[in-house]
């Protein structure tokens, strides 16, 4: 057989090689819709599965006797999904703690579990349950039934370490004792102690929301309340703060932050040069205010207005319309009085 050689390739032509281009992009936005409809399909499926009608009508099954095997074998795996996911939705709408048996994969824990996990499920001022805080207590040997906190994700604003020498003291003979213990048979109180972290935790979360509401009133910037120390990237080239200007200085403030992490000391900057520091308790009431003047003064007669009765929190906006509602008629009386009053300081 005589050899041919192959003809020359046919010259490349830009307008094919954009086409390819443009098949391939309408192949990915086909892919990208496939994959939104899935995710939409699941979502109407479970959304339907965890409906009150449906689950009667799987209760009436469940309810008839069947000579071989169970109804529950014969459940979808999305029918069994969805109502795990409306047991669990239900469980964290009444209970906002929930403990459970959990073995820590690390190498080096291996003999200490089984652990008791706890988890602690807050929700913010909008309904909506935030990411849950957790604890994990091991046993202080294999053969005691004492406790101690092995591993948690609590907030370092909340003592937890106070509340565990309080509510699980160890005895002499315990791990740790000789540091723990404090003499007495007292018992353990678990329960107490989940108490109280779950005090600080819904106190927390009722302070950054009332001052994220006293911000969204007043006109400043939207959102979560930025630290005392806020990044300089967030000004504009002119000096500018891009997301409070001049037009949301209600009531004459220009700022009000929280002071530290846990929201308990409040601060607050008024345009004419003003400085206030406002100290909220656990609870959420406002135990003391300071206001100072451009002069680095303390006024004594804003410092009632804002605090006097430890109002709660959330009565602050209209402490601080009254304080300045006060201020502009004491500056008023102030501009009528001036020629008589010239001489005063």
């Amino acid at each position: 057989m005589a050899l041919v050689a192959s003809p020359p390739p046919p010259p490349s032509n830009p307008s094919s090689d954009s086409n390819d281009d443009f098949y391939d992009d309408e192949i990915q936005k086909l892919k990208d819709l496939k994959n939104r409809l899935i995710e939409r399909r699941r979502f109407l499926a479970e959304s339907i599965l965890s409906s009150s009608d449906v689950h009667a009508q799987i209760e009436r099954l469940s309810a008839r006797p069947e000579p071989r095997g169970s109804h529950d074998d014969k459940l979808s795996v999305l029918l069994k999904s969805a109502l795990y996911h409306s047991k669990s939705d239900s469980h964290r709408l009444a209970f906002g703690v929930t403990a459970f048996r959990f073995n820590d994969p690390s190498p080096e824990c291996q003999h200490l579990n089984p652990l008791l996990g706890v988890r602690l499920d807050i929700r913010n001022g909008r309904g909506l349950v935030e990411k849950p805080y957790y604890m994990f207590c091991r046993r202080v040997s294999p053969s005691s039934d004492e406790i101690r906190i092995h591993r948690h994700t609590i907030p370092a604003y909340v003592p937890l370490d106070g509340y565990e020498q309080t509510f699980l003291p160890l005895t002499d003979e315990g791990y740790g004792g000789s540091e723990h213990s404090h003499g007495s048979a007292q018992p353990q109180n678990l329960e107490g102690l989940i108490q109280c972290v779950r005090r600080d935790l819904v106190s927390y979360t009722l302070r950054r929301d009332a001052l994220d509401q006293l911000r969204k009133e007043l006109g400043l910037a939207e959102g979560r309340s930025r630290p005392k120390n806020f990044d300089a990237a967030d000004l504009s080239e002119d000096g500018i703060d891009n997301d409070d200007d001049a037009a949301s200085e209600k009531y004459g403030i220009e700022e009000i932050n929280a002071e530290n992490a846990d929201y308990m000391t409040l601060r607050i900057v008024w345009s004419d040069g003003r400085l206030g520091l406002i100290k909220v308790s656990v609870d959420g009431k406002i135990l003391r205010a300071i206001v100072l003047g451009s002069d680095d003064k303390r006024i004594l007669g804003q410092e009632r207005v804002l605090g006097e009765g430890e109002p709660p929190v959330y009565e602050l906006l209209s402490r601080l319309q009254r304080l300045h509602e006060s201020v502009d008629s004491t500056a008023a009386r102030g501009q009528s009085t001036a020629p008589s009053d010239a001489s005063e300081p």
